[in-house]
């Protein structure tokens, strides 16, 4: 009887150290794993955009698929002088894990909540119009290995599609005169997005873009560059006067 306890005490080592390893495993992917999910999708998000991105934290749950991300921040093309052109406070993604073993990933919902677009417009354009842009160019032909691996990756269809605690802020820099406000925006709620063909990351940036760029629009005055434009005139003329005032006296 005495044997065969211990012969049954020592079949149970292995599974033991098998559940050992697993545990060391999440634990090593807890602490370290998402550092590096984290820079991977920087640098693909950088790649698409062709500005820098950057998040604050990221936490990935390999059991879950749960994908929590918090601080995000994009960066501005060039010619446009703020820092940053979007920023959000929170994302999270639901990822259908058996997916990931599938040509196209399934990412059950994904939402995007606290977003501030900073909406500057130009007389040579805006800046969420410049992303836009950068991504569909990305999209259709990537000029560095960069962006060629951005394209190329895995493609994904998006069921439920979130914008909530959305915000704009809009301003005109043209030359003498910057005007900015903030806008709330109504909250955005897509299906199935990618159906019938998958997105890379690069249509899937140039689609979320457009969408939020037309949210924006139907909350934003049609004449808001007119506006800025007549500010400007109104700046020439006052600038003028104090000109010519000194000069006379």
């Amino acid at each position: 009887m005495a044997r065969r306890r211990r012969r049954s005490r020592n079949r149970k080592n292995p599974l033991i150290y098998i559940l050992a390893a697993l545990v060391l495993l999440v634990i090593g992917f807890n602490l370290y794993g998402n550092i590096f999910v984290r820079g991977a999708i920087e640098r693909h998000a950088s790649a698409v955009l062709q500005v820098p991105v950057k998040i604050n934290s990221l936490n990935f749950s390999l059991i879950s698929g749960d994908v929590t991300l918090s601080g995000l921040e994009v960066g501005n093309p060039k010619g446009y002088p703020s820092p940053h052109s979007i920023e959000v406070k929170d994302i999270e993604a639901r990822i259908d894990m058996a997916s990931l073993l599938r040509p196209v990933i399934e990412i059950q919902s994904l939402r995007i909540a606290g977003l501030k677009m900073f909406y500057e417009i130009t007389p040579s354009g805006n800046n969420i119009r410049a992303l836009q842009k950068n991504a569909a160019s990305t999209a259709q032909s990537p000029t560095n290995p960069a962006q060629a691996r951005a394209e190329n990756s895995r493609k994904a269809v998006i069921r439920d599609f979130y914008v909530t605690e959305s915000s704009v802020s809009p301003s005109i820099d043209l030359v003498l005169q910057k005007k900015s406000a903030v806008v709330a925006l109504p909250d955005i709620h897509l299906r199935n997005l990618g159906e019938g063909r998958a997105l890379t990351i690069a249509e899937a940036s140039d689609l979320v873009l457009a969408t939020l760029a037309k949210n924006a629009g139907g909350k934003l005055p049609s004449n808001l560059l007119e506006q800025g434009l007549g500010n400007v005139g109104k700046g020439i003329k006052e600038m003028g006067q104090g000109i010519w005032g000194g000069v006379s006296n």
